[in-house]
């Protein structure tokens, strides 16, 4: 339901530290990004080993590009505001996708159970909760730094949630635009899967896992038609 930050951040990143996006990219993720999203590295520790350890970069070497960013000399930039400048590059750009909050409100409007999990941070799950439309999960999210990575976040919710593991769990269909994520779902015992990803052809993605593809506007009609969910 969000546009992925880290993906629309990855230009701007590239030229603030001056290695390929690739490069960047691969260094966010790993080890690093598991001890991140379970709340083991500060944001501060985080960028400071995707930089020096991953990266390789001393962090003298782009103080000068933050502080312009900043407004400081320097010599005052600190480590904190090298971290927080970069993390925030990442949360600007997480927004909305509208088609999708469209489907998920009207899903509520019809009594739908709706939930929400993620492997992320406590800086960027609280920067998505400020968002009007997580009203719709009526209090339903977990976020892997408070209680665990996927699947054990997802188990959390569906706990929370209420949820019959016998007679409900093969009812539900989960949605995540990482395809890892849909599949630790439905091997779970969940009905069925949604892959959605900008670009997807309506097709069967993993048709022994039920799994198939969507793009963001062919969401509802994925639901409709594969799942028989009524709007």
């Amino acid at each position: 339901c969000l546009e992925d930050g880290q993906e629309k951040a990855l230009p701007e990143l590239e030229r603030m530290l001056g290695r390929p996006a690739s490069e960047i990219k691969a260094a966010l993720g790993g080890e690093l990004r598991k001890l991140y999203t379970t709340d083991q590295l500060t944001s501060e520790a985080y960028w400071r080993a995707v930089i020096s350890q991953s990266l390789r970069l001393p962090l003298p070497a782009i103080r000068p590009k933050i502080g312009e960013m900043i407004g400081k000399r320097v010599e005052d930039v600190s480590d904190s505001d090298i971290s927080s400048t970069l993390e925030r590059k990442i949360l600007e750009g997480y927004t909305p996708i509208a088609s999708v909050i469209d489907v998920l409100r009207r899903l509520d409007d019809k009594g739908y159970r709706l939930g929400m999990v993620s492997n992320t941070s406590r800086e960027r799950a609280a920067r998505w909760s400020q968002f009007e439309f997580f009203k719709v999960f009526r209090g339903h999210v977990n976020f892997s730094y408070s209680v665990g990575r996927k699947p054990e976040v997802l188990e959390h919710l569906l706990k929370a949630m209420a949820v019959d593991m016998t007679l409900e769990l093969g009812q539900l269909v989960y949605a995540d635009d990482k395809l890892e994520s849909v599949e630790t779902a439905v091997q779970t015992g969940i009905g069925g899967g949604i892959h959605v990803i900008e670009g997807a052809t309506a097709a069967q993605e993993r048709p022994s896992l039920k799994i198939v593809r969507a793009t963001p506007h062919t969401f509802e009609q994925t639901l409709r038609q594969t799942y028989g969910f009524v709007f």
